[in-house]
């Protein structure tokens, strides 16, 4: 990545030091980048405020982060100059909090409405996203997406120019491919901001690299920026459903088809959710397919690698193929540990179907990562394991144990589980009436037919 800034014949004060710092900031020497801005602050230059602030802001460099030194900087440009994007990223910082920066919304806000006023559709996307009022909100979207300007594939930005000004090209020809559509593939289904791009738990910060670029794209201006992010809001709200509107399919249709198309993998994945669920639309599992395909070929969202991976599971608009499921769920748990996935694994190898060798060693262990995550029918089926001793040395505490994790997370067949262990006295050795009843009636409620016969047993035993 370079940033292209060329002194004019006749430079400014401060212009020489401005365009020495930029220098720095391309051989990616920030300590020596940050001297030269702050000597050019010193004379009085506008934009080396901003990137003084933006080195300050991320701590490229230097040993930790002064997000209340950046904005201090981004205040001065805003007062002096009347920068209008010194203005959002003032506005964006207290907005969403950050180290020394206490949260405000209010205050916040206020700064992005005089930027997002100004024409800054960074500024008008994030107070798209804030606002709770309906009407408030999709005034400020339906500005950022009317920079949609193809309709039938991705929006054309041409140059990209830094804090939206021609004298700073950002010139990204030499950034790898990868590292570009990495970068555009998270863009285009989240909202990011310099803060949030700065945030270690965001998944494209793994890579230093990737990380510096990713933030001057984040701070460079171009008609792609969060159109499709923008695109995907209008959509919810209209899917939403609340006390004033009923949902309008074809609307949130439109507007998701709309982000999909700006390469949404969230877009995508969603419509694929419409039509797999039937919302709004007959219900279509080959369709559904096709737009979970989409999703995962775009990449960036885990949950599309498990929705491929459950159409195969249970042949929904497919052939039904465990091996291709286990494949895809493989790859879900690879990501991120998803209780979901884990358990179907579990099933898969315990059933051993499709050319998938069946390996109880292999479901034990997938059932109890299923567990761990929440999934209270993968507690049950390990707890069904040690009661029955089912490829595991039967053990009554451990199936106690087991069933009672399902049973607290609200699984009817793990609270019928361990109705059964104290009718039968088969733990500590002592039947409890009391509490047996106390879990078949759970169960019962719970739509477990088999606990209402059991209620009636433990009334003939009261007796």
């Amino acid at each position: 990545m370079e940033i292209i800034y060329k002194l004019e014949d006749f430079p400014n004060p401060g212009d020489r030091e401005l365009s020495q710092g930029i220098r720095e900031i391309n051989n990616t020497n920030y300590q020596d980048a940050l001297r030269y801005f702050e000597k050019s602050i010193r004379y009085g230059n506008e934009y080396a405020l901003l990137f003084a602030g933006v080195i300050y802001l991320s701590g490229f460099g230097l040993q930790d982060r002064d997000p209340p030194k950046a904005v201090s900087l981004f205040k001065k440009a805003a007062a002096e100059y009347q920068n209008w994007y010194a203005h959002y990223l003032v506005g964006v910082i207290y907005t969403e909090g950050d180290v020394g920066v206490l949260k405000s919304n209010p205050y916040g806000t206020a700064w992005m409405t005089v930027a997002a006023k100004r024409g800054w559709y960074d500024a008008m996307a994030h107070l798209g996203v804030a606002f709770h009022e309906r009407d408030k909100a999709m005034f400020w979207l339906r500005k950022v997406v009317e920079n949609d300007n193809n309709p039938n594939g991705l929006i054309e930005d041409g140059p990209v120019y830094l804090f939206g000004n021609q004298m700073f090209l950002l010139n990204t020809n030499r950034v790898k491919k990868q590292i570009i559509d990495s970068i555009r593939t998270d863009r285009c289904s989240n909202l990011i901001s310099p803060v949030k791009c700065l945030r270690v738990d965001l998944a494209i910060s793994q890579c230093d690299d990737t990380r510096h670029i990713m933030l001057w794209d984040v701070l460079s201006t171009k008609k792609s920026s969060n159109v499709a992010v923008c695109q995907l809001f209008i959509a919810s709200i209209y899917l939403d459903e609340d006390q004033y509107y009923r949902p309008d399919y074809n609307s949130g249709m439109y507007w998701l088809k709309k982000a999909a198309k700006n390469g949404s993998a969230t877009g995508c994945l969603s419509i694929g959710l419409l039509y797999e669920r039937g919302n709004g639309v007959e219900q279509n599992y080959v369709e559904a397919m096709e737009w979970f395909r989409k999703a995962y070929e775009i990449g960036g969202n885990p949950e599309t690698t498990f929705r491929i991976g459950n159409l195969y599971y249970h042949g929904d608009g497919v052939e039904r193929d465990c091996k291709m499921a286990l494949f895809y769920f493989q790859e879900m748990v690879d990501l991120v540990d998803d209780g979901e996935a884990y358990g179907a694994m579990g099933y898969i190898y315990r059933s051993g179907k499709d050319g998938v060798p069946k390996d109880e060693d292999k479901a034990y262990e997938c059932f109890a990562k299923a567990a761990e995550n929440g999934v209270a029918t993968a507690a049950t089926e390990i707890g069904m394991r040690y009661k029955e001793g089912l490829n595991v040395k039967k053990d009554l505490k451990k199936a106690y144990d087991w069933y009672e994790k399902g049973a607290l997370m609200g699984c009817p067949l793990a609270q019928y589980g361990l109705g059964t262990i104290f009718l039968e006295g088969a733990y500590q050795g002592e039947v409890d009436l009391d509490r047996a009843m106390e879990w078949f009636i759970k169960s019962d409620k719970g739509g477990f037919d088999l606990a209402g016969f059991m209620i009636q047993e433990v009334e003939k035993l009261r007796r």
